[in-house]
Formats: C-alpha cells, sequence, structure tokens
C-alpha cells in the first residue's frame, strides 16, 4: 500500500491491490480506479510506479503479469502483458513504453543476470552482474542466490539505470547496454549481527537495508536506508513458533524496530551532499513524480483512530 505516484495534477494515486486509490494533494479522496478480476482495468494487485511524460501512470500487477497504462482522465491507454511474474522492483523511461526490471529468471541465457529490460512486453537483455572482484559484501554471490541479487532501481536523467543492493549499501549505474558506469560504496550495513536469511530472533535480527532509491531532476541520488534501533529487543517479544523454533513478535509493529535515514549523493563525484535521521519509524518508499527541487516525498504506513490503514506523505528537503 505504500507505491504511489503524483501526476502533474498534484494527485496521489495509491495502489491498494486490487484497486487504486485516487487522492487531491491535501489529502481529500477523489476515485477508485479499477475492481478486482483480470479483465481491463481490473487488477489483483496494483502497483502504480511511474509517470511519464503525457502525465500517465503506469501500473504493474505481478498478479495478472501485465502492466497497465492510464491517462490522466482515468482511462485506459493500453495493456501489455509482461513475461515474468516476480518482479521485485521495476523502472519506466519517461517518453516510451519501455521498462527496466530487477527478477530473477531461472532460465538458461538468463540466470545470474539480476536487471532485464522490456521492450513491447518482451525482454530484449539482461545485465546488471557485479565484478567478483568488487567484493560486494554479501555472504553468497552465486548465480543461484536470489536473495542477493535483490535491487531497488530508480534511473537517471540521461537514461542510465542506478540499481542499489537491499542488504548493503552498494549502488551501481549501468549504460543502455548494460555495461557498469561506475560503483558508490556506501557504509556496511553489516554491523556483526545479521545472520543468515531466514526467521527472526534475537541472535539474527532485522537486518539494516536500503528501502529504495530515486533520481531527481538534478541528477542527485536519493537513498532511503532502514536502521535497526539500538533499544530494538526491548521493542519486540519471544514467541515460540508452530515448528518450534524461537521466533520474534513486534507488538507495536515492524516499524517500531526501526528509524530511517535520507541521505542525498552526488553519484558523480561520489559525495555525501546531505543526509538526516527520521525517528518516528520506518519509511516507505519515494512518491514516483512528485516535487521538483530541493524535495523529495517519502510514504509512511500509519493508522487512524479505528485502525483504517493509512499512508503519510512526507516531504524532505534540502536545507542549505
Amino acid at each position: 500500500m505504500q507505491d504511489v505516484v503524483q501526476d502533474r495534477l498534484g494527485r496521489y494515486w495509491v495502489g491498494q491491490s486490487d484497486e487504486i486509490a485516487l487522492f487531491a494533494s491535501n489529502g481529500e479522496f477523489l476515485a477508485t480506479i479499477g475492481r478486482e478480476g483480470q479483465g481491463p482495468l481490473e487488477f489483483l494487485r496494483a502497483r502504480p510506479f511511474h509517470l511519464d511524460s503525457w502525465n500517465r501512470v503506469h501500473v504493474l500487477d505481478t498478479s495478472n503479469m501485465r502492466l497497465s497504462v492510464i491517462r490522466e482522465d482515468l482511462s485506459l491507454f493500453g495493456e501489455t502483458a509482461i513475461p515474468v511474474g516476480y518482479i521485485s522492483d521495476i523502472v519506466g523511461e519517461r517518453s516510451a513504453e519501455r521498462y527496466v526490471i530487477q527478477s530473477w529468471i531461472p532460465s538458461a541465457e538468463r540466470l545470474g543476470f539480476p536487471l532485464h529490460r522490456l521492450s513491447d512486453g518482451e525482454i530484449v537483455s539482461s545485465f546488471g552482474v557485479s565484478p567478483v572482484a568488487d567484493g560486494a559484501r554479501l555472504p553468497d554471490q552465486g548465480p543461484l542466490d536470489v536473495f542477493a541479487a535483490q535491487r531497488e532501481l530508480a534511473l537517471s536523467v540521461g537514461g542510465n539505470v542506478v540499481s542499489a543492493h537491499l542488504w548493503d549499501y552498494i549502488v551501481e549505474s549501468w549504460s543502455e547496454d548494460g555495461y557498469r558506469n561506475g560503483k558508490l560504496l556506501g557504509r556496511t550495513l553489516d554491523d556483526g549481527l545479521r545472520g543468515e536469511p531466514g526467521p527472526w530472533s534475537i541472535n539474527n535480527p532485522p537486518w539494516h537495508g536500503v528501502r529504495d532509491i530515486w533520481v531527481d531532476r538534478d541528477d542527485r541520488l536519493w537513498v532511503l536506508l532502514a536502521y535497526r534501533r539500538l533499544d530494538w529487543e526491548d521493542r519486540v517479544i519471544e514467541v515460540i513458533q508452530p515448528n518450534g523454533d524461537v521466533g520474534l513478535d513486534f507488538p507495536e509493529g515492524l516499524s517500531s524496530v526501526y528509524r530511517s535515514r535520507v541521505e542525498v549523493v552526488d553519484p558523480f563525484d561520489c559525495y555525501t551532499i546531505a543526509s538526516g535521521w527520521f525517528e518516528e519509524g520506518l519509511l516507505g518508499r519515494f512518491v514516483r513524480g512528485g516535487p521538483l527541487g530541493d524535495t523529495a516525498s517519502v510514504t509512511k504506513a500509519s493508522y487512524g483512530p479505528r485502525g483504517d490503514p493509512l499512508v503519510d506523505v512526507w516531504n524532505v528537503s534540502l536545507v542549505r
């Protein structure tokens, strides 16, 4: 429910599984787009992710294995089938119906490549393998490691694909031909407590990680990070799982054990322009479209007085 696009009319398009909720810039509810199903403008898992040059919103539905493009008058412009069902992230080019997806595809020609370029619903190229000599700080970087292959994606002003490892601060830039232009290596997110992927416990706590990345109109890279709080153990309860293992319960929600950090980086000269902590819990994702200039919008899940799920939108600004 935290995938949000803001169009040039200021409206927020919020994905809500089988429909999209449309809100005014002041939060007033305007309309519902779509319904549950598999036909035109029907969704099973609607994820708005991209605003193109014609103010159309692009929506991914992995359950229907389909991309939908919706005009600003809320009518359907077109739909395209996609060849894979699992996509962890996707970015669209601004002026064409071409996309880059992050997906693990276990075919002979795609195995080991985490990034794939889509055109007209077909995969036309695969790329994104980090050289082994880079020493990516993850326990396994083999071609069969789905977990380590996960990336967050953004698109630079010049059209380069920017990818970030979810579980370490490693950002890479890729040309349209799939060649790596450069790498930015931030502070390691492994604090020595991180165990193997699997159920969380006191000895294998929730990991630090990269939540999202976004490139603004000035080609600055915004990085959204999640850090486990120092007092996280006081915010969890150990419980016995059905299989007998000891796991964790989060009485105040998973967000309570995290705080968030936003960093703005110059990806060309590789230095941090600005950074700041958000102490109010776990931020979600950057709003696509969104404001221009020195401001980014970020989502945060919350709940209303009756327990209704809400999406808060926070503006994060550079202060000079």
